[in-house]
């Protein structure tokens, strides 16, 4: 985002530090590059999660070596930082309630390593994990007639999984579609999206395929859901949701996006 130029051909990489500051929050900066010319680039801090917009960028640069030091600071003009962290506690939601996010309020099964989605690491993945029964009458845990109510053991009505992420604000008017990156899908997993009242926004989509090969689905949605989410577009919830009979269903998910595709003037 910001270039340097030593002009006089006394520094090396290490001998130059740069510290970025924005209102409202801070951000990490990085020195790299070499010959003369080194370049910064800034990225989201652990504490800058509410940092999304456009912001100008104070940099404070020192350039240092045993003869002598140079400081200077400059000031960048818009750039467009999005800090919204996906596996913040607060961001998702399970039947641990680890996370407390308001949907889905009827949690099933588990998400592994939340802070794995959305990291920007194509390696690590976030796992939603269905609830686990060995079969579909419920279990009782004591004499195993499978008419039990499941105190000990699973209940068959316990099936399934249904997990949750908040989305932050979206644009208003338009169209939009929701991209999603796995893998290791088993048994049957859709997506889809609510409000924070629970109220269905759009059709239930499905993750299909399983085995290591990484997929991805790009979901358009129909003029209803357009029209949902613009509504309620500072108030969207991502659903992961299995009615898998199999025991402990599972999906990989490394990134998803919910992004507007065209804009209107209504």
């Amino acid at each position: 985002m910001y270039e340097i130029t030593d002009n006089v051909d006394a520094f090396e990489l290490d001998d130059i530090a740069v510290e970025a500051r924005v209102d409202g929050g801070t951000v990490d900066a990085t020195v790299t590059g070499g010959n003369d010319t080194f370049d910064v680039a800034v990225r989201c801090s652990d504490n800058a999660d509410g940092l999304r917009g456009s912001y100008a960028i104070e940099l404070i640069f020192t350039a240092s070596n045993p003869d002598f030091t140079i400081t200077a600071t400059r000031t960048t003009g818009p750039v467009e930082i999005d800090c919204y962290d996906f596996g913040s506690s607060n961001n998702y939601r399970d039947s641990s309630d680890e996370g407390t996010a308001a949907q889905p309020d009827d949690p099933k099964g588990t998400i592994d390593n939340p802070g794995n989605v959305n990291d920007g690491n194509d390696d690590t993945y976030a796992t939603a994990v269905a609830v686990c029964n060995s079969n579909s009458s419920g279990n009782s845990g004591n004499n195993g007639n499978g008419n039990g109510n499941g105190e000990n053991g699973n209940s068959g009505g316990d099936r399934g999984g249904r997990v949750g992420y908040a989305l932050p604000p979206t644009q208003r008017n338009g169209a939009y579609e929701l991209y999603v990156k796995y893998k290791n899908s088993n048994g049957s997993w859709n997506v889809y999206l609510r409000d924070i009242d629970g109220n269905d926004l759009t059709g239930k989509y499905k993750l299909t395929g399983g085995g290591q090969n990484v997929r991805s689905e790009t979901i358009e949605f129909n003029q209803s859901g357009n029209s949902a989410i613009s509504e309620n577009y500072d108030n969207l919830y991502l659903i992961f949701e299995t009615t898998s009979n199999g025991n402990c269903a599972s999906v990989d998910v490394n990134h998803f996006e919910l992004r507007q595709t065209e804009t209107s003037s209504n």
